[in-house]
């Protein structure tokens, strides 16, 4: 997953939660694909399988119980919803098999996770090009097209009065 959020940039302790899931998603993924070797390379070997399934187990719960303390945490900003919600697809993903697409293979209930982050991700992005053009002091009315930008000076068109009629 993209390293969208930093915590230090936005106070909402959901997205230091959300980092610590997912943090703890790649050990357990890690943990089960030592496991599958373990079984492809000594599928006798009951003691090498046990410590293996055993650690992943473990990290797989130490996984579920960051992604239920990201859940129960009440989201404080735009970024952490959207924290929540990278942790709620990847819940998804993690039960579908391997190389399954979501969204074609999903309840219409959890397709609408997948289009929720996506509105919010594009919220955030839209967000923050506005702020960068604020602080770069573009505006709206800097990048006004006019027959200035053509070298020709406005034409004064008039005002409107009350009526709505041209002076």
């Amino acid at each position: 997953m993209q390293n969208f959020i930093g915590a230090h940039e936005n106070g909402d302790p959901a997205i230091a939660l959300w980092q610590d899931a997912r943090r703890r998603h790649d050990q357990m993924d890690a943990a089960y694909r030592h496991l599958s070797a373990v079984l492809r390379a000594q599928p006798r070997n009951e003691q090498a399988i046990g410590e293996a399934q055993a650690r992943a187990d473990a990290l797989g719960q130490r996984y579920e119980q960051a992604c239920d303390e990201v859940y129960k945490l009440p989201a404080t900003s735009l970024e952490g919803v959207l924290a929540k919600l990278h942790c709620a697809t990847q819940c998804i993903r993690d039960i579908l098999p391997e190389g399954a697409d979501p969204e074609q293979t999903c309840d219409i209930e959890l397709r609408f996770v997948f289009a929720l982050e996506r509105d919010v991700r594009r919220l955030i992005a839209n967000g923050r090009r506005s702020m960068s053009r604020r602080r770069s002091g573009v505006t709206s009315r800097n990048r006004e097209t006019s027959s200035s930008a053509t070298g020709k000076p406005a034409r004064d068109v008039g005002t409107l009065d009350g009526a709505g009629r041209v002076t």
